[in-house]
């Protein structure tokens, strides 16, 4: 019995063991693909094979010839997966290859055989030259005068400045270039001899061009200045002591102070101003007795009157009017990323648990970015810095960071005896040398001018690039752009949503136009004392949108509420709501700027109610 029971069992052993011993069959369906990567090319190797069995233990190995070889060599073995990336490969050379299975005992006959040839290298880039003479008016040549070069295709450039002759010289790949040249105390001019890039003359540089221009710039002549004076008074008529800022507007917002004087004992002032400048006027009291106001009698900047420049200007006076009386404040400065302090201006929203903006302040710093607010209405306060120059505006954080959007700022909370102190705020440098612009208007709600509001360019990095305020109409530019796409997006201290826009700027279009909105996504005001009788779920607006939408729903009672989108297979894509709602109708914003083309269903549950829409996105 014993013998019968090791017999069985050695036939067992040798059965199971035949296929390790038996001949591999070759793999098959060999082929091989050129990869191209951002620093090199490589050839990837996939095959096909049959494993005869679990206890098989194939292994693989490649051969490779080069075309001018007489024989295969082996470049890989012991490989456990059925692909290979050769990477010892030259661009346009021809090579072969084919694969064998292995295991211990038996190696297979060879797979197909594959050639592939790869592409050859790029050829190296053609140059040319251009270069030229600048000189002045009258002929005389301009030293260190800046020549620069851009690309109409690719954006590339290169840049020179003349020598003491006036010469200058670049070395540029060829291609159609527009040519910008700049010096101190000369107007800039597009070649040739225009101030826009729309109207300029390209440069086209062949292969081995030698190209030589004559660029004359014309002398800048200081425009004559004129007076503006006034008269600071309280609203019983008696002379104040007051600071007077001059700001000069520039693309339909305010961005540099022109100039800062006071009043005599007497309440008057007067500064010089140049020819064909826009400017408006703020006044500041001493002491926090009045409130600050632009001309005439106008609390913001979207309300200042504009004043322009022909002549002398007299009458620009201010009647002020008296602050309440409160021993509190909030105290803090504006400072960059070196810590070096920057002059602006502060505004103070007061806000509570319905509403924004409702009591806005506004202070200027002083030189060394030292602001104060005093006598403030109690209240929960967001601030939102403006500083001079060229630097971007930043909501108030204590972390520090920039906050460009009114719903990411933190709030201040201000009783009627306390000063609130280090309200600080970093400000980022703005770049300021783009040729192109980026104009159009914003909407609040559903038709009303976005007056007042911040609109924000952001790169496709999410950093903001470029930022503009709007003028009475609703209408902004955001000027000193660079070709590239941005997502453009609107601000004000009274909304927390926004229906944002594209905006494409490329050598065909320098100066793309947008519409955008503001809007609410927090519980809606527009119930306004309305009965809601029932659940809904209103189609969104806009339909079809890119990228950003506005879902609006409405629950007769307080519950838990969810709202998410779905893609047409039925995978959620996202979440917009989820959580605890008191009766009330809602907006939410939906930002598909992720997603691709196409359409989505949004769906609303609450309680046992429950609705189903479609949206269309279309980028």
């Amino acid at each position: 019995m014993r013998q019968k029971i090791s017999l069985l069992t050695l036939a067992v052993v040798l059965f199971a063991a035949l296929p390790v011993f038996a001949q591999l069959a070759p793999p098959d369906s060999l082929k091989a693909t050129e990869v191209n990567t951002f620093h090199s090319k490589y050839v990837k190797l996939e095959w096909k094979y049959a494993q005869p069995s679990p206890t098989a233990m194939v292994r693989y190995k490649v051969f490779k010839k080069h075309l001018d070889s007489t024989s295969f060599v082996m470049i890989a073995g012991n490989l456990t997966h059925r692909s290979f990336n050769d990477l010892r490969v030259t661009p346009g050379a021809t090579y072969e290859y084919y694969v064998v299975a292995y295991n211990n005992t038996t190696t297979s006959d060879p797979s197909n055989t594959v050639s592939i040839t790869l592409a050859p290298p790029p050829p190296p880039p053609a140059y040319g030259i251009i270069s030229g003479t600048v000189v002045d008016a009258n002929g005389a040549p301009l030293q260190g005068a800046y020549v620069k070069s851009f690309s109409q295709a690719s954006h590339y450039g290169v840049s020179a400045r003349t020598d003491a002759n006036g010469f200058f010289k670049m070395r540029v790949k060829t291609g159609s270039y527009f040519l910008q040249t700049s010096k101190p105390g000369y107007f800039s001019e597009y070649y040739d001899n225009v101030t826009s890039l729309n109207n300029a003359t390209p440069v086209v540089v062949a292969d081995n061009d030698s190209l030589a221009l004559a660029i004359d710039l014309a002398s800048f002549v200081p425009p004559a200045t004129f007076t503006l004076s006034g008269n600071v008074t309280n609203d019983q008529g008696a002379a104040q002591r007051a600071e007077i800022y001059v700001y000069k507007v520039r693309g339909g917002n305010y961005h540099w102070m022109v100039k800062r004087t006071h009043t005599d004992s007497l309440g008057n002032y007067s500064v010089q101003v140049k020819e064909n400048d826009t400017v408006i006027v703020y006044a500041k009291t001493y002491g926090f007795v009045y409130y600050p106001e632009f001309y005439n009698n106008k609390r913001t900047v979207a309300e200042a009157d504009r004043i322009a420049i022909t002549a002398n200007v007299t009458g620009v006076d201010f009647v002020m009017d008296p602050l309440p009386v409160y021993a509190n404040g909030i105290t803090g400065l504006i400072a960059d990323t070196t810590t070096a302090p920057v002059m602006g201006y502060v505004s103070a929203y007061r806000v509570d648990n319905t509403s924004f903006g409702k009591k806005m302040y506004t202070v200027h710093t002083d030189s060394f970015g030292v602001y104060t607010f005093a006598n403030l209405v109690p209240g929960k306060y967001v601030l939102f810095a403006k500083p001079m120059g060229s630097y971007f505006p930043t909501w108030f954080r204590y972390d520090g960071t920039q906050a460009w959007r009114r719903i990411q700022a933190d709030s201040v909370m201000v009783d009627e005896l306390t000063v609130v102190n280090g309200i600080n705020f970093t400000v980022r440098a703005r770049p300021d040398s783009g040729f192109a612009w980026i104009s159009g208007a914003v909407f609040a709600g559903l038709s009303e001018a976005g007056v007042e509001s911040y609109v924000y360019a952001i790169d496709e990095n999410g950093e903001v690039a470029g930022f503009a305020m709007t003028d009475a109409s609703g209408r902004f530019v955001i000027d000193g752009m660079y070709p590239g796409q941005y997502t453009v997006v609107p601000d004000r201290a009274d909304y927390t949503g926004a229906i944002t826009a594209n905006a494409v700027i490329s050598t065909g279009n320098y100066n793309p136009f947008v519409s955008v909105r503001l809007q609410n996504d927090t519980p809606s005001d527009v119930n306004d004392g309305t009965v809601i009788t029932g659940y809904d779920l209103a189609q969104n607006f806009p339909n079809p949108f890119n990228p950003s939408t506005t879902i609006r729903f409405s629950i007769p009672e307080a519950g838990n509420v969810t709202v998410k989108v779905f893609n047409v297979l039925g995978k959620e894509v996202g979440t917009l709501v989820s959580g605890f709602h008191q009766a009330g109708t809602y907006n939410v914003v939906f930002d598909a700027s992720k997603l691709a083309s196409g359409v989505y269903l949004y769906q609303l549950e609450a309680g046992s109610f429950k609705a189903t829409r479609k949206f269309t996105l279309l980028k």
